[in-house]
């Protein structure tokens, strides 16, 4: 006897983002299996990502295929915004034609570009591993090393009205804080020094990072973490008040304060500082729980994991994880937080970011191969970029039964006409089917919200369009006793979101 055909109806698939740790056969319909190049919208639907609009304008200064492996943004007391970027050893002013700024003569050669950047006052300070620090006077607009010289540190942190600074072995392991309000003087005054070697709670450790946080000065090791109080008056009044053992940060650079909460990475992936104080249990403050070992993996491949990056965008909602050397980036939406401290996430493969920064204007600036770029827009220097989500393989609610999709709606929020394809698989395999189909437009459902005035500063018409409701119907076939579906599209300079997904199947014998 035939059966009646059913409608699964999978409203805002992916919502819950990416999701690698679970087994297939146990996966849920809110997460994703494949999730490249999108975002999860404040709606809580799949969506393309940004772009990067090209910024630079004539990259002869950089020289070809010349990473830029650090960019900041440093705002003077004026107002004035000024971007740095170090690449090839040499750092620049990045303006839409780079100007090279390395000091002529030094008393060390620049052989990386590893540096910490930290605005303190009206000033911007520059300092690497085994290298002399140097300072941008904002008056003289010039990078020089200072008269008096600076403490050699990798670490920096302008935080309480002074500089704090910490090296490596061999290098002021110990943390030296400066003056008050002057972050050339680290001798005189009342400037001084905290020997952190004594108070590591599990033995020898090195500073790795340093971040101010409601009113602490939070120390990161490699396997420790300490937190002080009484930053503001170290003299007279700074003390330990707590220390975390077992879990520490492996890459500076990643280390970003999301408002309530620090988020850093150490060896087993991104962490939550405060989750991890209130529970005191590793898995708790995982933030990377549902990717986490993919990211083990990275870190473990990656040559030199201190250089991994990050940034904070809060603008957008997102901490970005680049794995410069995996060409990916894995970005979490700081919006929402699971039960156990673990955020929502999407990966960026295929992406030759290097670095990247929150400019003090708040743009997100990405630093790539001799160019930057402002994160905005649906295009990448002007091409189109391929978003791809993929379901977690379904039995629709029951393991014994043949399924038999007979057709797949989507429904999509797109800013234009698109051209997408469909792939559907059976039974956990790696194989699919696909079909192209286009999407077909219903009508406007967004006039306004749209600003009048882009990203990049660049006037946009007085109003929009905004996003267009659009329907396909694609017509599958096969069977199994689990489904998977997916799509990919290509964004092409408008936005696009999915909707809903409906699959029309039926359902079969018993095998």
């Amino acid at each position: 006897m035939s059966q009646t055909q059913q409608n699964i109806t999978i409203s805002a698939p992916g919502f819950g983002g990416l999701n690698t740790e679970l087994s297939p056969a146990d996966a849920q319909d809110s997460f994703a299996s494949v999730a490249d190049n999108c975002i999860i919208d404040k709606y809580g639907r799949i969506a393309a990502r940004k772009g990067f609009l090209t910024l630079t304008t004539d990259a002869t200064a950089y020289g070809a295929d010349i990473n830029i492996e650090k960019i900041y943004s440093h705002l003077d007391e004026v107002g004035v915004e000024t971007v740095f970027t170090a690449a090839d050893n040499r750092i620049f002013k990045a303006e839409a034609v780079p100007i090279d700024i390395t000091p002529v003569a030094g008393s060390t050669a620049i052989t990386d570009n590893h540096w910490q950047i930290v605005t303190f006052n009206d000033a911007c300070y520059f300092y690497q591993k085994n290298h002399t620090a140097m300072k941008w006077d904002s008056a003289l607009a010039t990078l020089v090393e200072p008269v008096t010289a600076l403490p050699r540190a990798h670490v920096a942190c302008a935080a309480y009205g002074r500089m704090w600074v910490a090296g490596v072995v061999g290098e002021s392991p110990a943390i030296h804080w400066s003056d008050l309000l002057n972050g050339d003087n680290f001798t005189t005054g009342d400037s001084g020094l905290l020997d952190v070697t004594k108070y590591w709670p599990t033995g020898f450790d090195t500073v790795e990072a340093i971040i101010a946080h409601n009113d602490r000065l939070i120390v990161f090791g490699r396997n420790n973490i300490l937190i002080y109080s009484g930053a503001d008056d170290p003299v007279n009044s700074l003390a330990l008040e707590d220390s975390i053992n077992g879990m520490g940060c492996i890459a500076r650079d990643t280390v970003h304060s999301i408002g309530k909460d620090i988020l850093f990475l150490d060896t087993t992936g991104v962490r939550s500082l405060a989750r991890t104080i209130q529970e005191r249990s590793a898995p708790i403050g995982d933030v990377s729980r549902n990717v986490r070992t993919t990211l083990v993996e990275f870190i473990a491949d990656t040559e030199a994991p201190e250089q991994i990056d990050a940034v904070y965008a809060s603008e957008e909602s997102l901490y970005l994880l680049l794995f410069k050397e995996n060409n990916i980036i894995y970005a979490f939406d700081t919006r929402q937080v699971g039960e156990n401290g673990e955020m929502r996430v999407t990966s960026w493969p295929g992406n030759a970011a290097r670095s990247a920064c929150v400019s003090k204007m708040g743009r997100l600036l990405i630093g790539g191969v001799s160019r930057i770029g402002l994160y905005s827009g649906y295009l990448d220097a002007g091409a189109s970029y391929p978003l791809r989500y993929f379901s977690n393989p379904m039995t629709f609610g029951d393991v014994s039964r043949l399924k038999f999709p007979k057709q797949i709606d989507f429904t999509v929020l797109a800013g234009g006409g698109v051209e997408a394809t469909v792939f559907w698989g059976f039974n956990y395999s790696n194989v699919f089917r696909n079909q192209p189909f286009t999407l077909t437009g219903l009508g406007a459902v967004a006039f306004y919200g749209v600003s009048e005035y882009g990203d990049s500063g660049v006037p946009l018409s007085e109003y929009t369009a905004g996003a267009t409701l659009a329907r396909a119907k694609v017509n599958i076939g096969g069977n199994g006793v689990a489904v998977q579906v997916g799509s990919e599209v290509a964004v092409g300079g408008e936005t696009f979101s999915i909707q809903e997904l409906n699959i029309q199947a039926l359902i079969g014998r018993m095998v």
